[in-house]
């Protein structure tokens, strides 16, 4: 295929704001979605049969044709870990590489609530005692009785986890995790669909590890 085709015809292609809007409608909130790619930048050329297309860069490992598409796509998103990377310009990018990789391995580590557990209104009574009240600055108010159990499932040879309780079953260590030492919660996560609440770990879970969050969804 002629690769000048996709630049002589670009009015055919779907337009950026389209494919945009379509991946944003995947998720409820459009900044959940994260946009990155390595590509050459934009010399603002355009060309027209019969005009060759020309690279936009070039380096000692090759040259690059302008992706100005990509370049809107991730100029139109909302989330602030969308990048671009220079591809004629491998040294300037590795840095920014890592740090994309560390905010795709913090998304991993994040476990959103699935179910949507009661809420209750600031300063209302709570039918087990005590007063509903946010759970922190700007978070979701729950009732005293409403609590969470994050579980960690080991293998039985597992080297041992400080500060965790573990108990041996069939097949695995059950281990109960401590909060504000093996994860932290958001109460008011606008990544989390339904919720808006995540658990975060503080260190990702091996490949033969399970994260199980408890919680109750209807509270007495």
């Amino acid at each position: 295929t002629n690769g000048n085709a996709c630049e002589w015809e670009r009015h055919r292609l779907t337009p950026v704001q389209d494919l945009a809007s379509a991946l944003y409608a995947l998720k409820p909130a459009p900044e959940q979605l994260l946009f990155a790619g390595i590509f050459a930048p934009d010399n603002g050329l355009r060309f027209d049969p019969p005009q060759e297309v020309t690279p936009a860069c070039s380096s000692p490992h090759g040259t690059g044709f302008a992706g100005y598409r990509y370049q809107q796509l991730i100029d139109a998103s909302p989330n602030p870990a969308s990048s671009a990377f220079n591809i004629c310009d491998p040294q300037s990018f590795e840095q920014h590489i890592d740090r994309l990789g560390l905010t795709i391995a913090e998304s991993l580590n994040r476990r959103c609530l699935r179910a949507t557990p009661d809420r209750c209104e600031p300063g209302d009574p709570c039918p087990a005692g005590g007063t509903c009240a946010p759970r922190a600055q700007g978070g979701l108010a729950f009732c005293p009785a409403f609590t969470l159990q994050v579980e960690l499932l080991r293998p039985l040879d597992a080297a041992p986890l400080p500060q965790a309780t573990c108990t041996p079953e069939a097949d695995h260590l059950r281990c109960i995790l401590q909060e504000d030492t093996h994860y932290t919660i958001r109460w008011n996560d606008p990544r989390c669909d339904a919720s808006r609440i995540s658990v975060e770990l503080t260190d990702p879970p091996q490949p033969q590890e399970r994260v199980i969050i408890r919680y109750p969804t209807r509270v007495p």
